[in-house]
Order: C-alpha cells, then structure tokens, then sequence
C-alpha cells in the first residue's frame, strides 16, 4: 500500500447538472458509492451497482442510514462509523473509488436529529461533524479516491460556495478550503460538463495546475480519476477499449479536437 494519504476531490453541482449520472462509466466492482438517500441509479449501468452484503463481502452502494444505525447500536459518531467504513472498504476489499452522493443531506440529518436543542452546542456539534466527514481521506493512507458530491449557493457576496445548513455552520467551516480540487458541472448545449477552472469572479473551481487545458471538460468521473491518477503518479488499469468507444461516441461540435485533449489527459 502506498505511504500517501489518499486523494479528495469536491464536486458541486446543481440538482439536474449531471453530477450522479456523472459516474456510469465507473467500474462498481472498483468503487463504492455511500448515498443519502438510496435510490436507483438511473443510467443503464446501475443495474451493476448492487447493496453492500456484508456477508458475501460484494457490492457497490451503501446507504448514510445503514451507517447511522450502526453508530447508535455502538454508540459511536457516525463520523466514526463512516471512517470506518471507508478504510475498510480501501484497505481490505479494494476499492479505489469512494464517492459520497450528498453533502448537504448529511448535514441535513445530523441537523434534524438535533432540532429540538435550542442551545448553541449543536451548530458545533454540527460543524464538527463536517470536517471529520471532510477529513476522512486525511487519515487513510493508499491511493483512494475520494469524491463529495454536494450542492452549490450563493454566499452574500454572490459567490458560489458549499451549501450547509446555515450561517452559524459556514461561521466555523469552509469546505472548499479542505480541498486542493473543487470542480463544478454545467449542462451547456444540452450536454453535461465538469467545470474544472473558474470562468467568473463567483466560481472558486480550482484543480492542480495544468491538468486541464481547458474550464471544461466531459461529466465523466471516471475519465477525470484517470486524468488525476496519472498526475500523482497513481498506477491505475485503463480499459482503453471502453474509452476509446466513449471517445468516438462524444458528441461535441469539435470532435477532433476533443479526441485529442482526451487522449493528451488520459492515455
């Protein structure tokens, strides 16, 4: 296992930008996705992403509530719980891709468990909550890949930030300041992109330098893993095949050019 600790990217976007249907080119055998709210993947690959089994060991989503329930039973924080989770799923059964679908709703159920307490205590029990969930891959070691999907607003100043669940919470946290990758999605021309460099004073999408030559680039997580595997130097297996058929099948006015950026990002 490598000495790094493992990789963290935040992903905000709209409801309707794409940011779930993001991940159908990801091998579920590979990854494990931690959902909110556990619904169907509507893509037509989600059919492959199955239940975790803790008896067979196999499986691909997770539900925040499993998780929660564990947490009571062991009176644990469910920021444990998840920690937990986690390293197991990276160090013992192989998963490389983690992927959190949503933020905002983990804030949302520690929040309401603890709505009737009037005092201040809650918003930092709150707010601690959040970096320890934000700060997970901090304290794993491999070459994980950690994404949070979440959903952006405007702050006062009319700058897009992490949606939370209030003032008080933003007062103690800044997400986006966790991260050394922040990237957005857009739906431009009727097709679905990663904003991966700011083009307004509101955006604060940030990746390491030159791994993109351009803002925008495909909604496809797995062809943006690939891209970061090869910058920190992390040995993953392609199936070129696969993205070489998904190269061809892009859409795009310039596909010629396309291929090429492609190509130059991933192969």
């Amino acid at each position: 296992m490598s000495d790094n600790i493992c990789e963290k990217v935040l992903i905000e976007a709209y409801t309707g930008s794409g940011k779930t249907y993001s991940i159908m080119n990801i091998d579920p055998e590979k990854a494990m996705l931690i959902q909110i709210i556990p619904k169907r993947l509507t893509f037509p690959e989600g059919i492959n992403w199955k239940p975790w089994n803790g008896e067979t060991k196999t499986g691909s989503t997770m539900s925040v509530s499993r998780l929660r329930e564990t947490a009571v039973k062991n009176k644990l924080s469910f920021a444990q719980v998840l920690k937990s989770f986690v390293n197991n799923m990276i160090t013992e059964h192989k998963k490389e891709i983690i992927i959190i679908d949503d933020l905002v709703y983990v804030m949302t159920q520690s929040f309401m468990k603890n709505i009737n307490d009037k005092s201040y205590d809650k918003w930092n029990e709150l707010a601690a909550e959040i970096t320890q969930v934000l700060t997970i891959a901090d304290q794993i070691q491999g070459d994980a890949r950690l994404y949070y999907l979440t959903h952006p607003e405007e702050d006062a100043n009319g700058k897009l930030k992490m949606k939370t669940a209030g003032k008080l919470v933003d007062n103690l946290v800044t997400p986006e300041g966790m991260f050394n990758t922040v990237i957005g999605a857009a739906v431009k021309d009727g097709k679905h992109w990663f904003k991966v460099g700011s083009t307004h004073s509101s955006e604060n999408y940030k990746c390491p330098m030159g791994l993109f030559k351009e803002d925008l680039i495909p909604s496809d997580l797995e062809d943006f893993d690939t891209a970061m595997c090869q910058r920190l130097g992390i040995e993953k297996v392609v199936d070129e095949e696969k993205l070489l058929a998904r190269i061809k099948n892009n859409n795009t006015n310039n596909k010629k050019a396309h291929e090429k950026r492609i190509v130059e990002a991933y192969i």
